[in-house]
């Protein structure tokens, strides 16, 4: 008798996660130094491409957050380090204080290459500050989020959309002859259903839309555990009514590689 061995892939355990709100946005950021031509601002003008670099190689290097004079400052509970730093190696310390005199110390840890995200008990501080220290050059990072992660409350329905894309510009000659140009590299994307979330949810998510105005990147944790920076090639479609007062999504994203 023959034996056919089945394998069986394990269901996933990961869930759907989104970075979106990025309070150094909304806060006054200062840094130990600054390279004119690499301003701060690029920490967090959610274009991981773009640079902010330091002017000095300092024994410390801090970059500070204010998030003003009056409450209440929002819950943080996430420290997303962009893709695109020169840190590799370098031990880093998270701070947080309420008076911007006594600073607790959050986290610390070597940071790693590629994105680098580090997950703690949130906190509503109005003071954060993140510590380089020894740095063995100008530091140089392409996007710092400080942020709240965005949980869904259940995972999409099976039948999701994994792949990739790839951007490729056609031009077609008038005998029917097409040209092909590879312009870009391959970009994950993912197309999921959400279905029977509730109203609290629904509202979570247009709060996403809205800061994101459709246009801003953002940082999302797919089912398979892969965090990546990301876009909304196109606006969020209607929410769709379902009973018992639940809503249903079709949610699509697509990672920026650059």
């Amino acid at each position: 008798m023959n034996v056919v061995s089945v394998v069986v892939e394990p269901i996933t355990t990961y869930q759907l996660k989104l970075y979106y709100q990025n309070y150094l946005e909304s806060g006054t950021v200062t840094v130990t130094s600054e390279n004119s031509s690499f301003p701060k601002y690029r920490l967090y003008d959610r274009a991981q491409g773009l640079l902010f670099k330091g002017a000095s190689i300092p024994s410390i290097f801090d970059i500070d957050v204010d998030l003003g004079t009056s409450g209440p400052y929002p819950m943080i509970d996430n420290l997303i380090l962009g893709k695109n730093h020169n840190l590799y190696g370098q031990t880093v310390v998270l701070y947080a204080s309420e008076d911007g005199v006594d600073y607790a110390q959050i986290d610390t840890w070597v940071v790693l290459d590629g994105i680098n995200r580090r997950s703690f008990t949130g906190l509503n501080r109005r003071y954060w500050r993140l510590r380089i220290n020894d740095p063995i050059d100008a530091p140089e990072i392409g996007e710092l989020f400080l942020t709240k992660v965005l949980a869904f409350e259940r995972n999409p329905n099976w039948d999701y959309g994994y792949g990739r894309v790839k951007k490729v510009n056609r031009l077609e000659s008038e005998a029917g002859y097409s040209q092909k140009t590879k312009s870009a590299d391959m970009r994950k994307r993912r197309r999921y259903h959400l279905t029977k979330m509730d109203s609290g949810q629904r509202i979570e998510i247009e709060t996403f839309e809205d800061v994101t105005e459709s246009i801003k990147n953002f940082y999302i944790e797919d089912l398979q555990g892969n965090l990546f920076f990301a876009e909304l090639p196109e606006p969020l479609p209607d929410f769709i009514a379902e009973k018992m007062g639940r809503w249903a999504l079709d949610f699509v994203v697509q990672e920026v590689v650059d």
